[in-house]
């Protein structure tokens, strides 16, 4: 007898585990889904709308780029990057831009050294789009957003890659700063970087804090 209810017990144990694990996996689902249809309670949606400028954190911690994002109160999401029209500069070459590319490699301008390609890989392989996405509540005082850019031949302009990105994002208690993370995931262009089965070529993520942009008296 005591050995039944042994097993019994712990065979109640196991489901409410597993029970647990699944619940762990849809909490985001859950949680997503109950605040989506929020987005203007508490006037959520009207009190962020507005311009952000957030710094992107280094693995180690440091400060990194900056961006620039643009909230409206309809769900849509804008940004800039600082980093995203980098040049190439080397001795004796001129500023080397998207606009400038083609004009330099053409026939009669100045020779680059002959590493060039190998230097413009290494240190700036690619540039990128501004990014465009939506956004929906996701917590009391938490937006999600899905963002998509493109990336650019450094030379060329040819995009090269489509990159889907998913934003986390804290407000402070007065909606002045935020806090949050990203996730991007980069797709070749033969791929549906919206299909939620599609394989990534390559993943990336940081976390950024910030600030509203406001006018203030001088």
């Amino acid at each position: 007898m005591e050995r039944r209810v042994g097993m019994l017990t712990l065979s109640l144990i196991l489901v409410f585990c597993l029970g647990l694990v699944n619940l762990s996996f849809s909490d985001d689902a859950i949680r997503l889904e109950s605040w989506r249809q929020r987005a203007h309670e508490g006037n959520f949606a009207q009190g962020i709308a507005g311009v952000y400028l957030i710094r992107h954190h280094t693995d180690e911690g440091t400060p990194g780029a900056f961006r620039l994002i643009s909230l409206t109160a309809g769900g849509n999401w804008a940004s800039t990057h600082s980093g995203q029209h980098a040049i190439v500069n080397f001795p004796g070459v001129p500023f080397l831009s998207e606009d400038s590319g083609n004009d330099i490699l053409s026939e009669g301008g100045p020779s680059l050294p002959e590493d060039f390609f190998d230097l413009s890989t290494l240190f700036n392989p690619a540039r990128f789009s501004d990014q465009h996405g939506v956004w929906v509540r996701s917590g009391w005082r938490e937006l999600t957003a899905e963002v998509v850019d493109f990336n650019l031949d450094a030379l060329t302009g040819a995009h090269t890659d489509i990159v889907r990105v998913r934003y986390v994002v804290q407000f402070s208690k007065d909606l002045q700063s935020v806090t949050g993370t990203q996730r991007g995931r980069v797709f070749p262009l033969d791929q549906d970087p919206l299909d939620p089965e599609a394989v990534p070529a390559l993943e990336f993520d940081s976390l950024f804090t910030g600030r509203r942009v406001t006018v203030e008296a001088e």
